[in-house]
């Protein structure tokens, strides 16, 4: 079983951010999640677009942190991804890592998900 697409990626570059990652969406006591494994990062709403539209907010406050903090580049090691030697480019970590050390996951996994490939830009200002 393909747990998260191998498309998956973040490059970071003078400031900046650009990343595509695989998120789930999925219904948990009448609350929408849109959830990024590969970041352990959540949005929530009343539906899938705001939920989608938390996760944005979210995952910018995330890359503005790391980069205006300088801990970005360890952070995402933290969470397993792989930093390509020629490039400021990471890559997905393996998907049975995630699968294997994530209980939200694996609980969403039982049930019923839908997967959405979301790409993500943010610029410093």
């Amino acid at each position: 079983m393909e747990l998260m697409a191998q498309t998956n990626y973040i490059k970071i570059h003078n400031g900046s951010v650009d990343a595509k990652l695989d998120v789930l969406i999925y219904e948990a006591d009448g609350v929408t999640y849109a959830y990024a494994p590969a970041l352990d990062l959540v949005g929530y709403g009343e539906n899938t677009e705001q939920a989608k539209q938390s996760f944005s907010v979210v995952i910018g406050s995330y890359f503005e942190f790391g980069l205006k903090r300088g801990t970005l580049e360890e952070d995402l090691k933290r969470h397993n991804w792989v930093k390509k030697q020629t490039r400021a480019e990471f890559s997905l970590p393996k998907a049975w890592m995630l699968f294997n050390t994530s209980k939200q996951m694996q609980s969403i996994y039982s049930g019923k998900f839908i997967k959405d490939n979301i790409p993500v830009s943010y610029a410093a200002c």
